[in-house]
């Protein structure tokens, strides 16, 4: 008998999913599995590998706590997932976290640069491909689906929630919103502990996780995430397998910058916000929430 997870942080990327996942963890009634992102149940999205079922349930085979789970902000996007999970787990209760579209555009465009596995110069550049990324959605070389490349998929959030409220309906579904997540923290996730019915009398370390990075130099990453032949070699007999994943590390922090933060065109900001109104609207009447702020363009 397989453990059945009953907790879904679905998404969406750069909303916050790495400081939740990191934030319910913490607590004696939640297990959320490492790896943080399976990629089980969105079938619909590409992958050059996908993990088989016995190994997606044996993320969860030592797990006794209240709620057990996983995080996979591809699954938000993902027109499966919500019917996946449904079968697998129909009384579970989904967590989603959204974003001003702009922000989250631009913010998954440079994870995506920083991370090497988007090519594209600017984020216009990205976007004036995404008609041609359409066409061909194999994975990457480096593995990422190529739908994590088309950004404008990652925005549709009216009907993406409207998903999972139909196959679970609205009073298993949690909707946060970044910026009050990032503006005030604990209000933010005693309101998740609230709608899991878990205690609220637990110490939480609210540390910011998984915030933009930069690399100081791109070519050195690059030879980091994949090293030529030769280097390769060398290294495998210079050093042991410990002392060459130190040296990685080492060098990995040493190039990353984590205070270069790079700042959205305010002509591209202005055309993102003004093409997202209409969503923002109808996300509005769906959440009865005021999103007011997010169809103002940023100076």
């Amino acid at each position: 008998m397989h453990v059945i997870p009953n907790l879904f942080i679905v998404g969406a990327p750069k909303c916050g999913t790495t400081s939740l996942h990191y934030y319910l963890n913490q607590h004696p009634d939640i297990f959320l599995c490492e790896p943080k992102e399976p990629n089980f149940f969105n079938t619909d999205i590409k992958r050059s590998s996908r993990i088989s079922k016995e190994e997606y349930f044996s993320l969860f085979e030592e797990a006794k706590e209240k709620y057990i789970g996983e995080a996979t902000p591809l699954y938000l996007m993902s027109k499966e997932a919500p019917i996946n999970i449904k079968k697998t787990s129909p009384d579970a209760k989904i967590i989603i976290a959204i974003r001003r579209p702009a922000d989250l555009i631009f913010s998954a465009f440079h994870q995506n640069k920083y991370n090497l596995v988007e090519e594209a110069t600017t984020l216009e550049e990205a976007l004036a491909e995404e008609p041609e990324r359409a066409k061909n959605l194999k994975s990457t070389k480096t593995g990422e689906p190529v739908d994590r490349l088309i950004y404008s998929r990652f925005v549709d959030f009216s009907t993406q929630i409207q998903h999972y409220i139909k196959a679970f309906g609205r009073d298993q579904v949690h909707v946060i919103i970044f910026d009050e997540l990032k503006l005030n923290t604990k209000k933010e996730v005693l309101k998740v502990f609230d709608f899991l019915g878990v205690r609220k009398d637990v110490p939480i370390n609210y540390s910011i996780q998984n915030a933009a990075k930069a690399h100081k130099n791109y070519v050195v990453a690059s030879i980091l995430k994949s090293p030529p032949a030769l280097i390769s070699k060398i290294g495998r007999f210079l050093f042991s397998p410990e002392t060459r994943r130190k040296l990685y590390l080492l060098i990995k922090n040493v190039n990353t910058d984590d205070a270069k933060k790079p700042k959205l065109n305010p002509q591209t900001d202005k055309l993102l916000t003004e093409r997202y109104k209409p969503e923002i609207e109808k996300l509005e009447s769906l959440l009865n929430r005021d999103l007011s702020g997010w169809k103002i363009s940023k100076p």
